[in-house]
């Protein structure tokens, strides 16, 4: 989808409405400085039957109650799998794309894109039909186990899917009404391997479905293989379709542990996007490489599935305070950003370490009330709400129980502040214990990076 001041035929879709008023046949005369349209003729009432202005908007259009626009809002035009729309305002256009993998064809009398995953239809939701799968930082895990896509299908027809890495077809099928279907997929072992920031050409899964659908991706998707062997370091992230996609985002991820370091990584869905890199005030520094500095500021192109993978700078000591935490990603056309972690321990004092990763919403879709929920773990120690800021400044936390939870004791009431870069994601009272090198649980042994 793409905007534009320019389009078809500008008057395309028809001429604007036609009304007139000169204040004869007992009719009331219109309201000085009202706007009427006579086909593409714009005419301002003076109030007193007559008109103060009139003008000719050809080749453009004439909107009632606006004047001469470029065109009739909502009016669209066909050119083979394009659809050109006119906007709301009628003075700019917005392309869309009919795809036919996605069962999408465009509508020669309307102008319009029509099927179930046509683009002006799905809106902005984490459900779609264009998903951009893709693999990140995870080196302690065995290749025996698989990265995976899970696609759920909640409509009642049948959705077809196919699964692309750049233009090379690698899977095909259907997932079944009220159904999820779950696809290994190979690793890019570029990626999952980096032991420095990539831009990896390509590097990116593209699944298409003819109905919309949620996607999840599992790095990996198994827990044990044979009963013994466990993956051990795994996590998933619901990925956000491409219809949801912005230019703006805030990297959450956690700080570098010894060597192993936090991560974010850039998808592009369009040829030629630019990609600016701005880090936080401890996120700057990083793993140099794929054209970004080792101060974590740089300017890159993506095309089309590339993905721009970024690590954090790691060195021996145990818990560090470089975290890529609220690097600002922008660009010029939409793309997706997933931020994580290789293997880290939380809380720092218990292992083993595991992989983080997580999709980032768009800087457009923050707000400042969330309701939280633990999660259903059995054995847990404690948990934490990690809260980061969007803007510049001191901003204060309010922690209140929902109104069916427990009364909060006194000593948890008040605001809880950004903790230190060292502390971040702990609860006030702890202090940040001595963490030990990562190490990584299997099948009763384990495995410790030297």
């Amino acid at each position: 989808m793409a905007r534009s001041s320019t389009g078809p035929e500008p008057g395309a879709g028809g001429g604007g409405a036609t009304s007139t008023s000169s204040g004869q046949g007992g009719e009331a005369p219109c309201t000085a400085g009202t706007v009427l349209c006579e086909g593409t003729t714009q005419r301002v009432c003076d109030g007193e039957g007559g008109f103060t202005d009139e003008e000719d908007c050809d080749p453009g259009a004439c909107l009632p109650g606006v004047g001469c626009t470029l065109c009739i809002p909502g009016t669209g035009v066909c050119e083979g799998e394009t659809s050109t729309v006119c906007d709301d305002d009628g003075m700019s256009f917005t392309t869309y794309t009919c795809d036919p993998v996605q069962g999408v064809t465009c509508d020669a009398d309307t102008g319009h894109c029509v099927g179930a995953c046509a683009p002006e239809g799905l809106g902005t939701s984490y459900i779609g039909c264009d998903y951009y799968p893709t693999i990140t930082m995870n080196d302690f895990l065995d290749p025996s186990f698989h990265f995976a896509v899970a696609i759920a299908n909640t409509s009642d027809e049948v959705a077809e899917f196919v699964i692309e890495r750049g233009a090379t077809e690698v899977l095909a099928g259907t997932v079944a009404p009220d159904s999820v279907g779950v696809f290994n997929l190979p690793w890019v072992e570029e990626l999952r391997l980096a032991n420095v920031t990539t831009l990896e050409a390509e590097g990116a899964y593209r699944v298409r479905t003819t109905q919309p659908v949620t996607v999840y991706q599992y790095n990996p998707v198994e827990y044990t293989l044979d009963g013994e062997d466990r993956s051990a370091t795994n996590d998933a992230s619901l990925l956000l379709p491409t219809n949801a996609w912005t230019g703006t985002y805030r990297v959450v991820a956690r700080n570098s542990f010894f060597d192993s370091p936090g991560f974010y990584a850039v998808t592009a869905k369009e040829d030629g996007t630019t990609v600016v890199l701005s880090p936080s005030a401890t996120g700057g520094a990083v793993r140099s490489g794929g054209g970004v500095a080792a101060d974590g500021t740089g300017t890159v192109v993506l095309d089309a599935g590339d993905v721009l993978q970024v690590l954090s700078a790691t060195d021996d000591e145990e818990i560090q305070s470089t975290d890529l935490t609220g690097t600002l990603v922008t660009a010029d056309k939409p793309v997706q950003v997933i931020g994580g972690h290789n293997c880290i321990y939380i809380p720092t004092d218990v292992g083993f370490c595991d992989h983080l990763e997580e999709s980032m919403v768009p800087v457009e879709t923050l707000a400042d009330e969330y309701v939280v929920t633990p999660p259903l773990l059995v054995r847990v120690r404690r948990s934490a709400v990690r809260a980061d800021r969007r803007h510049r400044g001191r901003h204060g936390v309010d922690l209140r129980p929902a109104a069916s939870g427990r009364a909060l004791d006194p000593r948890e009431r008040g605001r809880l502040r950004r903790d230190p870069p060292v502390r971040r994601g702990l609860p006030d009272h702890l202090e940040p214990p001595r963490a030990r090198r990562p190490v990584h649980a299997r099948a009763g042994r384990v495995r410790q990076r030297r």
